[in-house]
């Protein structure tokens, strides 16, 4: 675990119920390995929070909303970054296999008028 999975741990373990508190150790530890292993997609980040919030004590659910929110910003950076970059990648083949032909315009009938207020 690094330091900054601890300082969070920590920080959220404070506001956490007392009896609730090593289920939400086991929600948060278990989401840090996935995060090492590359694993933690924004689907699991919300199931997390789901699971995890109500561990908390009400008084402190924004403070551990936001803290959560920045976990998952700093966590899935990278996956966004290569998401952005993949498609980059396919925009600019199917750019260069794009095909562009001429289509005739066709002359558009003229409409009645009619007595609306649009």
């Amino acid at each position: 675990m690094n330091s900054v999975q601890k300082e969070l741990l920590s920080f959220i373990l404070k506001r956490t119920l007392e009896t609730k508190k090593d289920k939400a150790e086991l929600l948060l530890l278990n989401a840090f390995t996935q995060q090492e292993k590359g694993a933690l997609t924004s689907l699991k980040l919300e199931a997390l929070t789901a699971k995890l919030l109500p561990l908390v004590i009400p008084k402190n659910l924004d403070e551990v909303k936001k803290a959560l929110v920045k976990f998952g910003a700093d966590t899935l950076k990278g996956e966004k970054t290569k998401m952005i970059g993949d498609v980059a990648k396919i925009a600019k083949k199917a750019a260069v296999k794009t095909v562009t032909k001429k289509s005739p315009v066709k002359k558009a009938k003229p409409t009645k008028k009619t007595n609306s207020s649009w």
